[in-house]
């Protein structure tokens, strides 16, 4: 049996009723479109899933950066042997860029004013095209280190390792752990 649906919409289309027939045929090709784009996948979740993984790979590549800057500065303290360290950072690098602010009043009528305001970053040319002005760059906060050495026992060794992490990193030594390594 062949479907005879194209053929009766045509119909009804071309009819005496063309106004309503029309508005019927937009507002169901409307609600088909709709239902198709739920089928599509959403490119906001796409770009944070993407996102994601990038923010903890340059976090991670910081808290390994600082690891390999801090090793071998530990291991030429008198005592200390050799050393592991684990670092921890509560988030990754944040970029601050310029932004330019513009205000507007507008008079709506013989009394009434309409304030407006807008924001928009500066943009600086370069050779990879218009980019946003840098301003500041802050670096991840440590929030721990944990140094494991061959001589975390020894009180001189532990003291001299936390003061040097403490004014590497700037913390408390509070936030700094020492402890021998086994075997």
């Amino acid at each position: 049996m062949k479907w005879d649906g194209w053929k009766k919409l045509w119909e009804l289309l071309s009819g005496e009723k063309k106004k309503t027939a029309w508005m019927l045929a937009i507002g169901i090709l409307g609600i088909v479109l709709i239902g198709l784009s739920e089928l599509l996948p959403d490119h906001s979740e796409q770009e944070q899933k993407q996102e994601e993984p990038l923010a903890a790979a340059a976090q991670q590549s910081y808290e390994e950066e600082m690891e390999q800057r801090l090793l071998p500065v530990l291991e030429q303290i008198k005592g200390v042997g050799k050393t592991e360290l684990l670092i921890t950072v509560e988030y990754d690098v944040e970029n601050i860029y310029a932004m330019e602010e513009t205000h507007s009043l507008d008079k709506t009528g013989e009394d009434a004013l309409r304030e407006s305001s807008a924001q928009s970053y500066v943009l600086v040319d370069s050779r990879e095209g218009s980019q946003p002005l840098l301003l500041t760059r802050k670096e991840p906060e440590v929030k721990g280190v944990v140094v494991v050495c061959d001589g975390g026992g020894d009180p001189v060794v532990k003291q001299a390792v936390t003061e040097a992490v403490a004014t590497a990193f700037r913390i408390p030594v509070t936030r700094i752990c020492v402890v021998p390594r086994t075997g």
